[in-house]
């Protein structure tokens, strides 16, 4: 940090993390990691009807997501702040296990080996849904973070 860089400074902060953002997007335009959906389905074989729908649940659980990252412009923040709050509470206050737990039991498969695809791909979009509720909270609570994120 430099000596004149105010600390804790807002706009600083919000540029930092539409730049983590913009890091981030290109993990949303990789192919859809189906091949490691089937793989993770097919371990959970005995369940497997109850899992049916992993496929496009995952898919619009990220594509909620990387619609509001693209455009990197934040397009999103001249909403006012309680449509935000709807969107954000609709799209992006649960992480996918949470929003859909019907697959919960499915988390305990994945793994940088096994399934490196869909593993990328949670991790990404689950920074990426935490950023953005960052990003919310600052618009709608005087530029003060709610949250940091966890790794």
């Amino acid at each position: 940090m430099q000596e004149d860089e105010p600390i804790g400074d807002p706009e600083r902060t919000k540029t930092r993390l539409f730049i983590r953002l913009a890091q981030l997007y290109p993990e949303t335009l990789e192919p859809f990691p189906y091949s490691d959906c089937r793989k993770i389905r097919r371990s959970a074989s005995h369940r497997s009807k109850r899992y049916r729908y992993l496929v496009p649940d995952l898919a619009l659980y990220w594509s909620d997501i990387a619609g509001f990252v693209w455009p990197p412009s934040g397009w999103w923040l001249k909403k006012s702040c309680d449509e935000l709050r709807q969107l954000q509470q609709s799209c992006f206050r649960a992480d996918f296990f949470t929003r859909y737990p019907q697959y919960k039991s499915l988390r305990l498969l994945l793994s940088r080996s096994r399934t490196p695809r869909l593993h990328r791909g949670i991790i990404a979009h689950e920074e990426m849904r935490q950023i953005i509720n960052m990003l919310i909270d600052m618009a709608c609570a005087g530029d003060k973070p709610r949250e940091t994120f966890q790794e």
